[in-house]
C-alpha cells in the first residue's frame, strides 16, 4: 500500500484559507478578535489564512462556532466575484453558490 500521505493538498489549504478569510471578513471581525472568540491567537489564524498551518476537525468546528456557519463552509468550493476561484472546479457549491 507505501506511505501514506498525510498533509492536505495546496488546493485543499488554499480553499480553507479563503473561505475563512471571506467569512471572516464577511463577519466584521479581525484576526484578532476572531481569534479571541474561537480560543486562538491573532498570528494562529493569520497562518491559517495565509495557507502556512494545517487545521484539524476540532479547529474547524471552533471557527465554524465562531463564525456561525457550518465546517463545509470553510471547505466547500465557492464562487468568486469573476466566477469560481482560481485553481477549483468549476461545481457549483449548494453553500457558496
Amino acid at each position: 500500500m507505501g506511505k501514506l500521505n498525510r498533509k492536505p493538498t495546496s488546493e485543499l489549504r488554499l480553499r480553507v484559507s479563503t473561505n475563512l478569510r471571506a467569512l471572516r471578513q464577511a463577519r466584521g471581525y479581525t484576526q484578532r478578535e476572531l481569534g479571541k472568540l474561537c480560543g486562538f491567537t491573532h498570528s494562529f489564524v493569520s497562518n491559517i489564512e495565509q495557507g502556512r498551518q494545517n487545521v484539524s476537525l476540532a479547529t474547524l468546528e471552533a471557527f465554524s462556532q465562531g463564525l456561525g456557519c457550518t465546517e463545509a463552509d470553510l471547505l466547500l468550493r465557492r464562487r468568486g466575484q469573476d466566477g469560481w476561484v482560481a485553481g477549483y472546479s468549476s461545481e457549483k457549491s449548494s453553500f457558496w453558490g
